[in-house]
């Protein structure tokens, strides 16, 4: 099972250079966004904002999501919450993603969530001082 991804377009329409807008999504780390369609290697933000001087009148902004696959046997729902003002007038909007739940075994679903895990851990680690070797400890079958 892979990442849910998708796009949708946020278009500026009687908006001011005093307008702005954020997007925030409100499942960090499951849910994340980028600039234009979220493909492999795209660097994954968190929140992404705007104005009317930057976007114009009638111009729009795509934005890109995609959602780490469902380990779980429940649906999942995360959301991307965009607030801002329209000619001075403030304004949120809902962007819900679905994803079905795993038809995944237990198993495979413990074995998915546990290298995820991993894989997290593995990019937030850091090592400080000098690398020691393990102690070493007979073995009770063999020497």
């Amino acid at each position: 099972m892979n990442a849910l991804t998708g796009t949708f377009t946020l278009t500026v329409t009687g908006c001011g250079a005093s307008d702005t807008w954020t997007a925030t999504s409100t499942s960090q780390p499951v849910l994340a966004m980028h600039a234009g369609a979220f493909t492999n290697g795209s660097v994954p933000v968190y929140t992404m904002s705007g104005n009317g001087a930057m976007s114009g009148n009638g111009a729009s902004t795509t934005i890109g999501s995609a959602m780490f696959a469902n380990t779980t046997s429940h649906v999942r729902f995360a959301n991307i919450n965009i607030s801002g003002t329209q000619s001075g007038q403030p304004f949120t909007l809902i962007f819900t993603a679905i994803q079905d739940a795993s038809t995944d075994s237990q198993l495979q679903r413990i074995v998915r969530a546990l290298s995820s895990s991993a894989a997290s851990r593995t990019r937030r680690a850091s090592l400080s001082g000098p690398a020691r070797e393990l102690p070493r400890t007979p073995t009770a079958w063999g020497s």
